[in-house]
């Protein structure tokens, strides 16, 4: 009975854990994905010489 509660206990800690990790992971992902759209939007932008998503180094002054 008591090697049963234990046991049950680290599977839940192990669970826990691994919960823990594919969040991280998500929230990775996802800020990820966000650069990645942006850089396409850039891209974009300079592909197809759109002012306001081209990237332009000169001054507007």
């Amino acid at each position: 009975m008591f090697q049963e509660r234990e046991r049950q206990c680290e599977i839940d800690a192990v669970e826990a854990e691994a919960t823990r990790q594919v969040r991280r992971l998500g929230v990775i992902l996802a800020l990820l994905m966000v650069l990645a759209v942006l850089a396409l939007a850039v891209v974009l932008g300079q592909l197809l010489e759109i002012p306001w998503l081209s990237y332009s180094q000169q001054d507007p002054a």
